[in-house]
């Protein structure tokens, strides 16, 4: 696999002619329609003997019962497909050799580029978050196997381990996003510039903008919105939103490859509520295995001779174990998962119909053939009867699939009847849902929590993702804010890099940056390699407090992060966004080293090496600064922080954000008592609307979960609160309203006075409860 060609459109022959729902590519003549869905969300299809029926196991789910579409999408009669807005203005148009390419089983589809275009989304890549130049290809790879190591510690690694061939295009008239709905290899061309190389020096060619595959049934999605905000909640929606994660999933987590033991896992516990540092789970790499068998616990060794009572007492208290599970089965005699798969058949095979062996941790290994029904159903009931023991989340690791030198291509799937290149993308993402099933059969009445790090279009359904493994400096603590928004942009809103970085060590300074970047991300993992410890509690006391403080922060918050949860559940809406998500400013088109969780929260954290300023620009409007104190109205501003334990937050004026009303000291979070801090200017107003639950079960679906709704207005020097309405269905809400900005009573009441530090100075506040 090159991973550095991709397909050009020279070598391909475009369609001439659409003529009663065919194109004519004057060799041969393909079925081709545009089916409109509603919502402005159109499919475009083409059929042919040289393809068969769509092979991605991932579910799309159009809009049902839908708005019309206000903008159109169309194929002429010269074959070109045409994209236009409510009001008639072109959005895409054909390329320059026309719309729809085929050259044997590939095909692409191909616009003419316009100078103006910005461009997003594609998954998981390296790089800023504008991703215009960008040509690349969509394949999973096992980055540190795939590419040298100085391309891996510089982040010049390309393609990653998920493949999401969603492109998204700003354009003179409004947003497009297009999809390459195919799980073979994928290619896009996003203005890239294809040209010879001689001597260093690169003869550029024409700039093309160009999606297509290497394979498979052409399938091609086209979304169309106003804004990125509309355009993404209509994407998500068809690849499907994450399912509501269990409480405990989004809280801190303290993971190490070398952690092996059931001490290890107690000595971790240990240093963090010495410390008073919350966490929620604890994480097990490959060494707590019998020579790195899946499924196997070594008591020997380890500790884990009774491994149900050993795992109740590390989590008496609400924290998870949550160990790695790899696809790769040891090539063992005698031992069962290995007996057992062959008496199944579940392997993944050549063509010649034995089965493909890899070589990886435990050695020889084969693999389950995750693309088929019973192998996947052979997965998940080991991981029921692996989770039985006391087991609620698992970490899916090396599926991308890595298989270490041994060539991939011989791997097949469907007993050997379909090529490598079909379940490639695919394999991580059927590990996951395979996983989920199992953790769910054994766990009927919880949510269960499954990280992956591979996936393909539509993995969230089954699975969060993080970013791989990365390293401990600065170039990818930079970059991993543009490569989660754009994961999350892909419909993939649960994913995080592993903080402070897994490769190399992490200094004081690094470290306490990374946390300052990550804290608020949707997953929260400290991971690291078998080097010097980076738990939080390893590092000198003026960076271990300033830690401390931003992980009981993100306790402190995950009221408020819950609320993103339900509403990406059930609305689709964006939880990690990047700043021209909510404002469509040209002036925000570039900036990746700001970040937005979700509406009411921004962040800009510092992430260049020794540097105690930078620029922040906050969009239009007026903003809260949580580390002053002050308000601030839209625009551009030089800091100068005074000390290496703030960082720049900001709350949205208008917002009203729910907050546990202590600092955390541990991990324990009681949804139904609540704080709602109220960001309100004189003369803004709003509806709060809070919603609670156990955090755990699904109980919230027969509806077990209480709602809190009133108005809230600030008018003369106060804030009113009316119209409140309680629904106790879970329990009975305690919420107390806090005031900011030099407000001095809430409904004519007086407030009590209290101190509460966030990322800077210690911030004066009203607080008064209510009943």
């Amino acid at each position: 696999m090159y991973f550095y060609k991709i397909q050009h459109p020279n070598n391909f022959t475009f369609a001439k002619s659409y003529v009663n729902g065919n194109l004519s590519f004057g060799f041969t003549d393909l079925a081709a329609a545009v089916t409109d869905h509603g919502e402005d969300c159109f499919h475009l299809q083409l059929s042919g003997d040289r393809w068969s029926e769509r092979e991605g196991l991932n579910v799309l789910t159009p809009p049902q019962h839908a708005d019309a579409s206000v903008s159109s999408v169309q194929i002429d009669e010269a074959g070109s497909l045409q994209l236009l807005n409510k009001e008639g203005a072109t959005l895409l148009e054909s390329g320059p050799m026309g719309s729809i390419g085929i050259a044997g089983s590939r095909w692409l589809v191909e616009f003419a580029y316009d100078e103006s275009y910005c461009f997003y989304g594609m998954g998981e890549k390296t790089g800023p978050l504008e991703k215009t130049g960008k040509g690349t290809k969509f394949w999973n790879t096992d980055v540190f196997a795939d590419f040298t190591w100085d391309q891996c510690e510089t982040a010049q690694t390309d393609p990653m381990y998920v493949s999401i061939p969603y492109l998204i295009i700003r354009t003179g008239h409004g947003w497009v996003g297009v999809l390459v709905d195919s799980p073979y290899p994928s290619f896009c061309s996003a203005g890239g510039e294809i040209g010879s190389i001689a001597n260093q020096q690169s003869v550029h060619s024409n700039k093309r903008l160009y999606l297509g595959a290497e394979g498979g049934l052409p399938s091609l999605w086209i979304i169309t919105a106003e804004n990125l905000s509309c355009l993404t909640q209509r994407f998500q929606r068809l690849v499907g939103p994450s399912p509501m994660p269990p409480l405990w999933a989004l809280g801190h987590h303290q993971c190490r490859w070398g952690y092996s033991s059931a001490d290890d896992l107690r000595w971790v516990k240990k240093g963090l509520a010495d410390e008073g540092i919350p966490n929620s789970g604890l994480w097990l790499d490959i060494e707590y295995m019998v020579d790195y068998r899946v499924f196997s616990w070594n008591s020997d060794t380890e500790g884990w001779g009774d491994v149900s009572a050993v795992l109740d007492e590390l989590q008496q208290d609400g924290q998870r174990v949550v160990p790695i599970l790899d696809p790769g089965v040891k090539k063992d005699p005698g031992y069962e998962v290995y007996e057992h798969g062959n008496e199944r058949d579940v392997w993944c095979k050549t063509e010649d119909g034995v089965p493909y062996v890899g070589y990886v941790w435990p050695g020889e290994t084969l693999f389950p053939d995750y693309l088929r029904n019973d192998a996947r159903a052979w997965w998940a009931s080991w991981t029921q009867r692996f989770a039985e023991d006391g087991i609620h989340g698992v970490w899916c690791d090396m599926n991308d699939p890595s298989v270490g030198p041994v060539e991939l291509s011989p791997m097949c799937f469907n007993h050997g009847q379909q090529s490598h290149e079909v379940g490639h993308n695919q394999y991580g993402s059927q590990m996951a849902r395979a996983t989920r099933a199992g953790l769910q059969a054994a766990n009927p009445d919880e949510r269960p929590f499954v990280l992956s790090r591979s996936g393909y279009t539509g993995c969230q359904q089954h699975t969060a993702l993080w970013t791989g493994d990365n390293f401990s400096n600065w170039t990818y603590l930079k970059g991993a804010i543009p490569c989660s928004l754009n994961l999350a942009l892909s419909g993939v809103p649960l994913n995080g890099p592993d903080v402070p970085g897994f490769a190399n060590d992490a200094d004081e300074g690094l470290a306490l940056r990374w946390y300052q970047a990550g804290f608020l991300f949707p997953f929260l993992r400290n991971h690291a390699m078998k080097s010097r410890g980076q738990e939080p509690f390893t590092y000198a006391r003026p960076t271990r407090e300033a830690i401390r403080h931003l992980i009981r922060l993100r306790y402190r918050l995950l009221p408020y992060l819950y609320q993103l949860w339900i509403a990406q559940a059930e609305q689709a809406e964006a939880v990690m966004r990047p700043l021209i998500h909510d404002f469509d400013d040209d002036r925000l088109t570039h900036i990746d080293d700001q970040f937005l969780i979700g509406p009411a929260l921004l962040q800009a954290p510092l992430v260049e090496p020794g540097s105690s300023k930078r620029s922040v620009i906050l969009p239009d409007g007026w903003w809260f600064d949580l580390r002053t104190g002050e308000w601030m109205s839209g625009g551009r501003y030089d800091l100068k922080l005074e000390t290496l334990a703030e960082t720049p937050l900001y709350a949205r004026s208008g917002a009203v954000i729910p907050m546990q009303p202590n600092e955390p000291t541990d991990h324990h979070v009681d949804l139904a008592r609540v704080d709602l801090h109220c960001f309100l200017r004189d003369g803004e107003s709003t509806t709060v609307v809070y919603y609670a639950d156990d955090g755990a079960s699904w109980d919230y679906q027969q509806g077990k979960r209480s709602t809190w709704r009133a108005h809230i207005s600030a008018q003369h020097g106060g804030i009113i609160i009316r119209d409140i309405e309680c629904d106790n269905s879970w329990r009975a809400l305690e919420v107390r309203v806090v005031i900011y900005g030099g407000q001095q009573h809430v409904n004519e009441q007086p407030v009590e006075s209290f101190t509460w530090r966030a990322t800077g100075r210690d911030l004066t506040l009203g607080l008064i409860g209510l009943v």
